[in-house]
């Protein structure tokens, strides 16, 4: 089941450092035992919505990213991750599109900075897998998407000014294809389900196999970071 270490601690700086690509066989139809549902509070409200109120200010936001970029890339962390990809993407092909779903809002109500740190490292993963894949595809540019109902209007600029597009529910779910990246961490199984429903992406990250194999029965690669 999705882990319960907090993404900033040594212990995920280790599990992340040991994480490695799984390629999931087809599963056999027989009755299998339920896996364990992963506890709600680890993960986002089904229904989020932007908050209200006063927000941060674009540069803000832009200067914490950059800031924590800068530091994250430097860890081994990164370095596994870019090695990861590196020495398992060659065999997925060529991936078109990039989608990620669920990340959080980088200006939570009650301005927690942890809160905040999970959303920049997700993030921040995310466009890193993006930039190794793109060097398997001549540097050609991976066109991102991003669906995150919790997002205020400023995160919406943000991502903006990073050169990638925003979308509304469901429209992320309908851009998965067998060419795609989806990337979503401990996110409700329902959202899996909408996401994967029409076609298996050529890469998933996101929550282990062991925990929502049921709602998929061909082949996909599965890696989990966080």
């Amino acid at each position: 089941m999705p882990s319960d270490i907090d993404p900033s601690s040594n212990d995920a700086q280790h599990a992340k450092e040991n994480a490695g690509w799984t390629y999931v066989k087809p599963k056999s139809r027989r009755r299998r035992t339920k896996p364990t549902k992963p506890s709600t509070h680890e993960l986002p409200p089904q229904h989020s919505q932007p908050r209200s109120g006063p927000l941060r200010p674009l540069s803000a936001i832009d200067a914490e990213y950059r800031k924590t970029r800068s530091q994250w890339e430097g860890t081994s962390c990164c370095a596994r991750l870019r090695e990861l990809v590196a020495t398992s993407a060659a065999g997925v092909g060529h991936v078109s599109n990039a989608i990620c779903l669920g990340i959080g809002t980088f200006d939570p109500s009650d301005g927690a900075w942890e809160a905040k740190r999970r959303t920049f490292i997700q993030l921040i993963a995310f466009l890193i897998i993006v930039e190794e894949l793109e060097k398997f595809a001549s540097n050609k540019s991976i066109k991102c998407y991003f669906q995150e109902p919790a997002f205020t209007e400023t995160d919406t600029l943000f991502i903006q000014s990073l050169d990638h597009q925003v979308v509304e529910s469901p429209t992320g779910f309908d851009m998965v294809k067998d060419h795609s990246l989806l990337f979503g961490v401990h996110l409700y199984r329902p959202i899996y389900a909408a996401a994967l429903r029409r076609s298996l992406p050529s890469i998933f990250v996101g929550t282990s196999w062991d925990v929502w194999d049921q709602w998929v029965s061909s082949e996909f690669f599965i890696s989990s970071f966080f």
